[in-house]
């Protein structure tokens, strides 16, 4: 487990993704788990522990992942917010709701949190990104109307 580990910081590209594969494929959360935490670790290997985690499933990463979706590295911010979208697990609305309503800007972090409200309460979703939609701030603005619009895509 530990070679798969290391190889999720490869600069090889396919060493990578065979390792993903592998650690999702074993459901391998706790050691995900340690990576993501480990702040000395390469952050390609912490946010693509983020992202396995989210494919994985499995909602003992949800408070590890609501950390990581503040994060100071933006790649692990990044792979947290979209993977506790994966999760479906509503424990994680409210973290993602406050992720699209900052008036802060975070590269598209507001977008993929606003996704993953879709993904995990649909009605509820809808309110908040209605209420962003109209927000003062065009930032949130911008979010809660693209966000809308993936409606008429499901």
């Amino acid at each position: 487990m530990h070679s798969f580990l290391t190889s999720l910081s490869s600069s090889v590209l396919a060493e990578r993704l065979a390792a993903d594969c592998a650690l999702i494929d074993a459901g391998a959360v706790e050691p995900l788990l340690a990576l993501l935490n480990d702040a000395a670790a390469p952050n390609e290997g912490r946010w693509r522990a983020a992202a396995d985690l989210g494919d994985i499933g499995d909602t003992q990463a949800l408070e590890p992942l609501i950390a990581a979706a503040a994060d100071a590295s933006w790649d692990v911010r990044a792979s947290a917010i979209w993977a506790l979208g994966r999760l479906n697990e509503s424990r994680a609305f409210e973290t993602l709701c406050a992720i699209v309503e900052n008036p802060l800007p975070d590269e598209q972090n507001s977008y993929v949190a606003a996704l993953g409200l879709l993904q995990i309460d649909l009605a509820l979703a809808t309110v908040v990104l209605r209420r962003a939609a109209t927000s003062d701030n065009p930032r949130i603005r911008a979010w809660g109307r693209s966000a809308l619009a993936t409606l008429a895509y499901r």
